[in-house]
């Protein structure tokens, strides 16, 4: 559990610290962004509230909870397990090679989490999501596609 909360704590400092650069970016999409201090147990910036009423499919976000469900479960045992890549062309040319945790999160590499999810497995991942109340947690879009698919729907956040 130490190893999953150190890389919570990663992706939020990676966050944190280059929120402002990010923050036009968000502010000028259909959004919402939401940036929590743990420290000081409040909330730091909230954007356009009334799109934090809408859950999305996770789309690239996906890896971050997918990464918190893979090392808990033990598919991925360490940052380091590399896994093969299978010759096919990705969208980028930085999918194109064997990758690890790191440049799986680094690259934003789909075919990597095409891979974990079957490891972990539908009923697993949809418990995940439900306990997390990440995205749409619509999953009827296929173990290896439905967070890339977009089905919203409404619900009030959790407060």
């Amino acid at each position: 559990m130490t190893k999953l909360f150190l890389l919570f704590i990663m992706f939020a400092t990676y966050s944190c610290s280059h929120f402002e650069k990010q923050s036009k970016v968000v502010d000028d999409k259909k959004s919402c962004f939401v940036l929590y201090d743990i420290t000081e147990k409040k909330f730091v910036k909230v954007s356009d509230t009334a799109n934090c009423f809408e859950r999305y499919a996770a789309a690239s976000t996906f890896k971050v909870p997918l990464a918190i469900m893979a090392f808990d479960s033990q598919v991925l045992k360490d940052e380091n397990v590399v896994m093969k890549w299978e010759g096919q062309k990705g969208f980028l040319p930085s999918w194109d090679k064997d990758q690890n945790a790191k440049t799986w999160m680094t690259e934003s590499v789909v075919w990597f989490s095409q891979k974990l999810t079957p490891k972990i497995g539908m009923k697993k991942i949809a418990e995940y999501l439900q306990g997390f109340r990440y995205g749409n947690e619509d999953m009827s879009g296929g173990i290896t596609e439905a967070w890339l698919t977009s089905t919203p729907f409404s619900e009030k956040p959790i407060t």
